[in-house]
């Protein structure tokens, strides 16, 4: 009898990486340390080298070609796609490593297409933006996708496959020749794309087939050996999914992967009715196009938790106002008094029909629940997952008794702080039944056939529209209701287990909560700032190519200004956060206030000239403060940018800056869109924004920056004050510091070596240096690595710091340049265990990382660094900083 659950279970977990084979189109070989030939394709004699497995490929190679490939060897992982050019052969070989092996790929097919025009493919990337912010954007920009690519590649089909909760796929988009029957709007089951699957599309992100029926040769080796082909660019596909292709007539296909946030979001997936073959070169340019589809999606995500994280901040004020207003938080019905008062807001956070919010020995429900006995189920269940948290959008499928409720409550989502006495705080959201009718292609049934004496499955044979109705479920919870939930939870334990544990005079749990924030901060600005890091390096690294037409260089101007902008708006959210917690620090000097506005005045000087705003600078006097120079700089730029945002094309701004008794006054004025008078008080609070017209919501941001500005002015014993008529009359910002009475010389010879150290460029001077770099981030990595060698450095790259530990042993480096988020082992262990090698006590070792908080720039100086960069880091400024070291 054939075991079918067993045959499902081996084809989920097909091994597609050790497939052992290629596809016509290229062919492979893999050399050892030794430069000896280990693994060749059948088809490798194709190359006409006189040289096969056991031969030293070295026998076919100049000497250039041998270096070059030395100096891959040397390191730890190259992933799929480096670029090899062979002087001697003059063959060009895509490059990756596994298993102690250097593999190298040769194309022998010719491109199909003629070269991708640079125009076509910048005008995709700058196409990209989701305006309005709507999932509804999401499709329109999806559909322009599929548009595009049909356009640039001409493959008869173009479809863009989102991946639901869970991992079924759906064709959201998709561009078409007329005679083919639609695909959109239909929905695949998970197992068409399975596990592993996904897998290597989140690891290799650009995929060809561009043969169905073609050739298929085996990979050759002395040993059985079997190769990890994860990575390349020709692994041949498995016989069920190219019947899973012949099934739907297919010939050729071609996917590009959509990784937002590290997750596989989707897929643009291309199909030809005959063979079709893109070279990889032209598929990496198509790739950029799919990284800047991610890259919208991901903003639209941040935009989207945001204003859902701006929804919890005023929920929490709401009940902590609402607590405020009842006396002791010991009353038996307090909890059920605010939570009652804010039902519509705490439903509204998950889109439920029923909530259960326990805090301490006090629980309360609004809405449609369950029973208690469905309740304690859900709790046991939150209790026992390592993250604490359960979510189902059936929890029929859990206990087919709880089908008799389905109606009301199919769906459930909740989490807790979970640990003894007081402390328990639990919230459940539940959402009802929701009956949708989906679209599938095809039923999915997998047929058994035979090879020979073993059975395996077969793919289903038909895509016809199969509709069917999906009962007893609700809409499914998404990554970013998660995160919400844990958000709201968060907040509700501080708010309402704060004032518990104050009765009990228990602040264990605030200290431990503030660890917690802080933790969240610090892995906040890590995720934030990582990709900024790596688009910010790659734009410096290729800043003079960019600028070799009008094209590129608008490309790079828009790519850079929104990469510093989003800096600025995640340095502003961490600053918010860090004047919450009273850990923002001033370094307070005596400066000269109007040298500052100047600076900040030349900084906009272009964005007033392309918007024709006419500004008016007027400093009468010499006005000295004890201000953190960086700090009011912030201050100037956060109400200049608002000013600029709403002031209307060809309005007018004046800056002032006047001595009033004992105080300095600076005042922003324009001629802009304005603030009713209702609004005035509320414009500083956080996450604040006036609705009061058009302009207003055609600009928002996320409310923070005249928020941060007050909170920092009110740091330096100033204050903030904002004036305006109304609508359309313009708007005042005015900002009062207190004065010093000194007298501020310049030191001339100081000032005269700081501008020739901003023209400061190393050049050659870093020739004969080794230097080891410990990062992770491959992307980062090779940025790096290239900018540091085109100073004549020598770079040996590292992924992890136990083969960095190992090096260190054997090599003598002259610095060390180490990320702190390192896989296994982290920066700061790393530096405590080199430090203890020979002479490493003595060589300056460099931490850039993401997390950027005093607390961690102290505990990396505390394990051994000599100084910690934040990044994204400015490369000619690391250059002056390596040059102080060595």
């Amino acid at each position: 009898m054939i075991d079918i659950d067993k045959l499902l279970e081996d084809c989920a977990n097909e091994k597609i990486h050790l497939i052992g084979e290629i596809q016509e189109f290229a062919c492979l070989l893999a050399i050892d340390e030794n430069f000896d030939i280990k693994i060749v394709s059948e088809n490798f004699v194709d190359l006409g080298l006189s040289v096969g497995i056991g031969d030293s490929f070295k026998e076919v190679l100049s000497k250039n070609d041998i270096q070059e490939i030395e100096h891959l060897l040397e390191q730890e992982e190259i992933q799929s796609g480096y670029s090899l050019y062979l002087t001697k052969k003059k063959l060009r070989f895509y490059c990756y490593k596994t298993d102690q092996l250097l593999v190298l790929e040769h194309e022998l097919y010719d491109d199909d297409l003629k070269d991708i025009k640079k125009e076509n493919l910048i005008d995709s990337l700058l196409g990209f933006n989701i305006r309005g912010r709507q999932e509804s954007g999401i499709k329109e920009l999806a559909s322009n996708l599929a548009v595009n690519i049909k356009s640039l590649v001409g493959y008869d089909r173009v479809m863009v496959y989102r991946f639901h909760p869970d991992d079924h796929g759906e064709v959201i988009a998709e561009e078409k020749e007329d005679h083919l029957e639609p695909f959109l709007n239909l929905h695949y089951p998970e197992s068409d794309i399975p596990r592993q699957a996904r897998e290597l599309f989140i690891r290799n992100q650009i995929r060809i087939i561009n043969h169905i029926d073609g050739k298929r040769f085996k990979l050759l080796s002395s040993h059985d050996t079997q190769l990890d082909l994860s990575d390349s660019i020709s692994r041949a596909a498995s016989h069920v999914h190219l019947e899973y292709l012949r099934n739907m007539h297919v010939g050729a296909t071609l996917t590009i992967s959509i990784v937002v946030d590290g997750r596989l979001w989707g897929l643009i997936a291309c199909h030809h009715y005959s063979p079709k073959f893109i070279s990889y070169s032209t598929r990496s340019l198509l790739k950029i196009v799919g990284f800047s589809f991610a890259t919208e999606v991901s903003k639209y995500l941040a935009h989207q938790y945001n204003a859902r994280l701006k929804d919890v901040n005023h929920l929490t004020v709401s009940l902590l106002n609402e607590l405020e207003n009842i006396g002791s938080v010991f009353e038996t019905n307090y909890l059920d008094h605010i939570v009652t008062a804010r039902s519509s807001q705490i439903l509204k956070l998950m889109e439920a029909n029923g909530v259960y919010v326990e805090v301490g020995n006090h629980s309360t429900t609004v809405g449609v629940t369950p029973s208690k006995s469905v309740i304690q189920f859900i709790k046991k269940q939150i209790s026992k997952s390592s993250e604490s948290i359960f979510y189902t959008n059936s929890l029929s499928e859990y206990d087919e008794s709880f089908q008799s409720f389905a109606a009301e409550t199919s769906g459930v989502l909740g989490v807790g702080i979970t640990s003894t006495g007081l402390r328990n705080c639990f919230v459940m959201w539940f959402r009802p039944e929701t009956i949708t009718e989906i679209s599938w292609a095809g039923k999915n049934d997998k047929n058994i056939v035979y090879d020979g004496k073993h059975a395996r499955l077969s793919p289903r044979g038909s895509f016809d529209e199969i509709i069917k109705l999906q009962k007893q479920s609700s809409f499914d919870y998404t990554k970013q209701d998660l995160d919400i939930a844990f958000e709201f939870i968060w907040f509700l334990s501080k708010v309402l287990l704060k004032q518990l544990d104050f009765a009990e005079k228990n602040l264990i749990s605030l200290e431990q909560e503030a660890r917690e924030k802080d933790r969240f901060i610090s892995a906040l600005s890590h995720e934030l700032r990582t990709p900024l890091n790596n688009i910010l390096g790659w734009l410096q690294l290729y800043h003079p190519q960019l600028h070799k037409t009008e094209e590129l260089a608008e490309l790079y101007k828009v790519i850079n200004n929104n990469s510093k902008q989003q800096l600025r708006l995640i340095n502003d959210l961490l600053d918010i956060s860090k004047v919450a917690s009273g850990k923002i620090k001033l370094d307070l000097k005596a400066l000269e206030i109007n040298e500052s506005i100047m600076n900040i005045y030349n900084y906009f000087k272009p964005s007033f000239k392309s918007k024709g705003i006419d500004c008016f600078v007027s400093l009468n006097e010499s006005l000295t403060c004890a201000i953190d120079e960086t700090r009011f700089e912030q201050i100037l730029r956060n109400i200049l940018q608002n000013s600029l945002k709403f002031t209307p094309r060809h309005g007018q701004i004046f800056i002032s800056a006047k001595k009033e008794k004992s105080e300095a006054t600076i005042e922003i004025r324009d001629t802009g869109v304005g603030i009713d008078k209702e609004e005035l008080a509320l414009v500083s609070n956080e996450f604040y924004q006036a609705t009061n017209n058009k302009t207003a919501v055609s600009n928002k941001g996320m409310g923070l920056g005249l928020a941060l500005v007050k909170n920092i002015v009110e740091l330096h014993g100033g204050d903030m004050s904002i004036e305006s008529d109304g609508k359309n009359m313009g708007t005042a910002v005015k900002i009062h510091l207190p004065l010093i009475n000194i007298t501020i010389k310049k030191n001339l010879e100081e000032e005269d070596e700081l501008s020739h150290s901003s023209e400061f460029h190393i050049g050659s001077s870093l020739k004969g240096k080794k230097i080891m770099l410990v990062e992770d981030t491959i992307e980062s990595a090779r940025y790096m690595k290239i900018f540091l060698e085109n100073e004549g450095a020598e770079v040996n790259w590292f992924g992890e710091a136990y083969e960095a530990l190992k090096a260190l042993k054997n090599h003598n480096y002259d610095l060390i340049l180490s990320d702190i988020g390192l896989p296994v082992m982290d920066g700061l262990e790393f530096v405590g265990l080199a430090r203890e090698i020979g002479d490493y006590k003595k060589i300056p070792f460099i931490a850039l990382s993401a997390y950027g908080t005093d607390s961690e720039i102290n505990n990396s100086i505390a394990a051994g660094y000599n100084l910690h960069l934040v990044k994204p880091v400015e490369l000619n400024q690391l250059l002056v900083t390596i040059a102080e070291y060595i």
